[in-house]
């Protein structure tokens, strides 16, 4: 059972986020629309969960207000004495019905659990709710990962102390030994380190034996684990090793270059939170899937290349945070509906069939033959990938106090396996997939696009890869969230796929 339902309109889910983000940290289960199962009727699953939550947190907004929906979840919970009341508008006139309701003034609230009108919302929720409830755990197979409810959109992290980042080669004798608690693993070395000695025989003197060592590297390299973990990639089930492609450009109808692609090789792989580390129900089951061969784009689609699709089309040029910069940066603001728009216009210009990717299709990509949390393995920094390093993830190192707060330049941070640039962070990514609230109901099981089969909820098209706006936890290859098709947000973007 829920300890909190979040009573809000749609249009400022951005603003909720925060809100849920926080009131996660503090050890609350939450409900909120996005808990709704694909398919189920909306007011059946209030109807059923409102009853069984101990507290409603109204957010009032204009919107709100005009929301016959939070109205009445509003009224229902005045009723019971369940109600807690905030608004994030100035000036916000409430419904007459809850003009003697005390609501707290959250317009100024930034997102920080410190500050002194979230402490007292925490105090307010504890007075109605109580404290936070355990999650039960029960079953031999409950790992500590599962441990919480499953968690909607973005799920807050203890905030571990920082520790200094390895380099990416082999961890230095002078590095601080790592935090209590984080795992180390050794690696097992391709081919044991042979040792010849060649003795000469000597006639009035004694020659020493020499010594050769020869090591072998077949087919992988090591790599350092930000997290002090050293471990060799491994590659999909199936799959055998899969190296990096050459990435390849093709000619538009005016002689000007497309977006760089690189080509990736196909194979099978568990999609899915396979690594069993901080799961949500919407990752689950792991399956298998066999991808086709095909192409993916090296970076994130850029102003400049979206820029010259509008203009070609007499389309308005998408929307820009003027400190940012556009040029280079990824595309911002752009909708679902524009991406197609744009691999569409690309298809008719070089006759070569772009589109977006499909969701296995890009988890496949991002993973690049990694089992682990995240291509990076069980850890990622902020000189690998653009988020908020104000948080961590595992208590890994994750937690930088690194925090641009913007997009950083397409192509500019280290690229993954298969050479594919911020893969996690800087932008969420559209893929062509309809949402669907888990992986039951026989996901398509060959790659290809997961739509209105399996009560697929096409008025949600899924999202992938987190933001520089996200904490590392979101940066998962797992992890999963979705957006309406028509809606333009300053942290979505997109990236391209072709068939070979």
């Amino acid at each position: 059972m829920a300890d909190i339902f979040i009573s809000y309109s749609q249009k400022d889910r951005d603003w909720v986020r925060k809100l849920v983000d926080a009131l996660l940290a503090e050890g609350f289960k939450l409900w909120w629309d996005l808990d709704i199962r694909a398919g189920e009727p909306f007011d059946k699953a209030i109807e059923r969960t409102l009853p069984q939550v101990r507290c409603v947190v109204v957010v009032w907004s204009q919107h709100a207000k005009d929301s016959d929906w939070v109205r009445a979840e509003s009224a229902w919970a005045k009723k019971r004495n369940k109600l807690v009341s905030i608004r994030i508008q100035n000036k916000l006139e409430l419904p007459i019905q809850f003009y003697h309701i005390h609501t707290d003034n959250f317009t100024d609230w930034g997102g920080s659990s410190n500050a002194p009108e979230f402490r007292k919302l925490v105090t307010d929720i504890r007075k109605i709710a109580g404290p936070p409830q355990p999650s039960p755990v029960s079953g031999p197979e409950a790992s500590s990962a599962l441990q919480t409810e499953p968690e909607p959109v973005l799920v807050a992290q203890p905030k571990p102390k920082p520790r200094p980042r390895a380099e990416p080669a082999l961890r230095a004798e002078s590095e601080p030994a790592p935090e209590a608690g984080t795992k180390f693993t050794e690696p097992e070395p391709s081919v044991t380190p042979g040792r010849r000695g060649v003795v000469i025989g000597m006639i009035s003197l004694v020659v020493a034996a020499l010594t050769v060592g020869v090591f072998f590297y077949v087919g992988t390299t090591y790599r350092v684990e930000l997290g002090g973990e050293l471990e060799r990639p491994t590659a999909g089930h199936d799959q055998g090793e899969v190296t990096p492609q050459e990435a390849f450009r093709d000619t538009l109808k005016d002689g000007s270059q497309g977006p760089e692609m690189i080509p990736i090789q196909g194979g099978t792989f568990q999609m899915g939170c396979v690594s069993g580390k901080t799961c949500q129900s919407d990752e689950l089951p792991v399956h298998e899937v066999q991808v086709r061969p095909f192409a993916m784009g090296r970076t994130e689609v850029t102003f400049d290349q979206y820029d010259q699709f509008a203009v070609a089309t007499g389309r308005p040029l998408p929307k820009d945070k003027k400190s940012w910069g556009r040029g280079d940066r990824p595309v911002i603001y752009v909708s679902w509906d524009d991406a197609v728009a744009y691999a569409q216009w690309l298809r008719d210009e070089t006759g070569k069939p772009y589109r977006l990717p499909t969701e296995a299709e890009w988890e496949y990509a991002a993973r690049a033959g990694t089992k682990t949390p995240l291509s990076t393995g069980d850890c990622i920094h902020t000189d690998q990938a653009n988020y908020d390093g104000n948080y961590g993830y595992m208590d890994c190192g994750a937690k930088t106090s690194v925090y641009r707060g913007k997009t950083v330049r397409s192509g500019s941070l280290p690229a993954n396996p298969w050479g594919l640039h911020e893969v996690h962070g800087n932008v969420w990514e559209w893929t062509k997939d309809c949402w669907h609230g888990d992986y039951n109901g026989s996901p398509p099981v060959d790659g290809t696009a997961w739509e209105e089969a399996g009560g697929g909820e096409c008025g949600r098209r899924v999202v992938r890869g987190g933001s520089w706006n996200d904490r590392p936890r979101h940066l998962r290859s797992a992890f999963r969230d979705s957006y309406f098709p028509d809606g333009r947000l300053y942290f979505i973007g997109f990236r391209l796929a072709q068939d070979l």
